[in-house]
């Protein structure tokens, strides 16, 4: 259910296959992670090796 954001999106350290995000329509950046990103993902993995993140539900961002 959330549609806006105002300062950063951070996925990090995370194990599910799929971030359900469809609802999300706008990162405005006021606040950026480390001074450069407004959405950032990484090491998103699961311990067993396999793929972790493999799909975000960004249908509707702008």
């Amino acid at each position: 259910s959330i549609r806006e954001v105002t300062g950063y999106v951070l996925v990090a350290l995370n194990q599910f296959d799929y971030l359900p995000l469809e609802n999300l329509r706008i990162i405005r950046g006021t606040k950026l992670y480390e001074g450069r990103y407004s959405l950032a993902i990484f090491l998103n993995y699961r311990r067993d090796g396999y793929f972790g993140l493999r799909q975000l539900g960004l249908k509707n961002l702008t």
